[in-house]
């Protein structure tokens, strides 16, 4: 094709805005107790729904998901997610092992992608679809990638929930990383967790997601007939948040809403000696209460996190990942 031609051609279609994309993959990885099942869950269930995300348009998509770590509990994080979110969770679970050396295990899931419209495919996690494979092995592993394009082929977003080494990067052969459209790292430091950008083929690296499990008991009884409690994502904002930027002068102008919170805060910070450190929950909470903002919930929430992003890109305070704000002017 001419480059006349190639600009007719459709666009690549986001299903969720900037980030998941059809016939793409995204490998989302991390440590483990970092909740790279629960984002992932929250995320699927959001698609599913046709709901937005972080602050994302989301595209209503069929998802199918391959449960292959943890599948006892699974039941229990679709009902925690449930309970949360005040709505149903229409993924489609595979409750059976897949493994991505088996071409007749490929072509089924490809058969039902086709058959069923579906839009997400989540494999989770990539180790437990690759028995026997070496994933330090540059060669293993682009069979694994082959494997991966077809199913992303047959129209699909195929997205990969996979672990960390111990260094905390990325584990395994370059060669998956190679082939992903969009990498996210998980971490976490106490009840803090954050999605990390740190790769992304159609938008901006290094944008942030901070989110926490929000625990609930479910009219579920466990063996012994003792109710069970799980967990469920609580975003704490509706947008990824750049971290990535570097404070400049340019941008240093504090605006009247900004200095109308700092007001607020302020008086706040003059009884720590008294109250202790004040906390991110604490901040969003004299804010609400003092009237600043937006009036609509889902802006405020917005507001809230722009706010506190901008304030510290400005240096006018530090925010760490244990929830403490601590004003600097």
């Amino acid at each position: 094709m001419t480059a006349d031609e190639m600009s007719e051609q459709p666009r690549p279609f986001d299903i969720v805005e900037g980030l998941l994309y059809e016939q793409q993959v995204s490998v989302w990885y991390g440590m483990p107790k970092t909740a790279k099942s629960f984002l992932t869950l929250d995320l699927c269930c959001h698609v599913a729904n046709g709901s937005a995300w972080g602050g994302r348009d989301v595209e209503k998509r069929n998802v199918l998901v391959l449960p292959l770590e943890g599948r006892g509990t699974l039941i229990d994080r679709v009902r925690a997610w449930e309970a949360h979110n005040k709505a149903k969770c229409p993924v489609v679970f595979r409750l059976k092992p897949f493994d991505l050396n088996d071409k007749d295990d490929v072509a089924d899931v490809i058969a039902y992608v086709q058959a069923n419209n579906i839009g997400l495919v989540v494999i989770d996690t990539l180790a437990r679809a690759t028995p026997g494979t070496d994933e330090d092995r540059a060669k293993d592993m682009g069979v694994i990638v082959t494997r991966l394009d077809r199913i992303k082929d047959a129209s699909a977003h195929v997205m990969i929930v996979h672990h960390s080494n111990k260094g905390g990067s990325m584990r395994g052969s370059i060669a998956v990383a190679g082939a992903a459209d969009l990498i996210v790292k998980l971490t976490r430091s106490g009840e803090q967790r954050m999605a990390i950008i740190e790769e992304n083929r159609h938008g901006r690296d290094g944008e942030v997601l901070r989110f926490t499990l929000e625990s609930h008991k479910l009219d579920l009884t466990d063996a012994r007939g003792k109710t069970i409690v799980s967990a469920a994502v609580n975003l704490e904002g509706e947008w990824f948040e750049d971290l990535s930027a570097q404070h400049d002068a340019a941008d240093s102008t504090i605006t009247e809403s900004e200095e109308n919170a700092l007001a607020i805060l302020r008086k706040r910070a003059r009884l720590e000696r008294y109250l202790g450190p004040m906390t991110r929950d604490e901040a969003r909470s004299l804010l609400k209460d003092k009237g600043w903002g937006p009036k609509s919930s889902g802006a405020w929430r917005t507001a809230f996190s722009r706010l506190m992003a901008s304030l510290e890109k400005k240096g006018l305070l530090k925010l760490d990942l244990d929830e403490g704000v601590t004003l600097t002017a």
